[in-house]
């Protein structure tokens, strides 16, 4: 191959990266601590905001991290798995059950049905 063929090919593949690269959507502005989150329910009442002011004179804004405090520390709820086991009994060791399925090894061809 010749330089003029690799340089070319380098070119168009670095033009396929950046073009994916760009395609990507930008990453989520972060949330807004009194915007209701996306796992929230649509029909909860939002959080009630008191009316009075405090009496130490402090603006309002210090006493809303309080208020929200306990929606921040609300673990958030995802897909639940539930896993089940099933196995297979043991099969009875009766001459019926030897007469429909022979043993295979050969000392169980060799013995008699024990029974259970």
């Amino acid at each position: 191959m010749n330089l003029k063929t690799l340089l070319s090919s380098a070119a168009l593949a670095s033009a396929l990266i950046a073009g994916a690269a760009l395609a990507q959507d930008a990453q989520p502005a972060p949330a807004d601590s009194t915007a209701p989150s996306a796992s929230a329910p649509t029909d909860a009442a939002p959080p009630a905001e008191s009316s009075a002011a405090p009496a130490t004179g402090a603006p309002m804004d210090a006493a809303a991290p309080a208020a929200d405090s306990a929606s921040a520390n609300a673990t958030p709820t995802g897909a639940t798995v539930t896993t089940t086991t099933t196995t297979n009994g043991p099969v009875a060791d009766t001459p019926e059950n030897r007469a429909k399925y022979k043993p295979l090894s050969n000392a169980g061809r060799h013995t008699a049905a024990k029974g259970d």
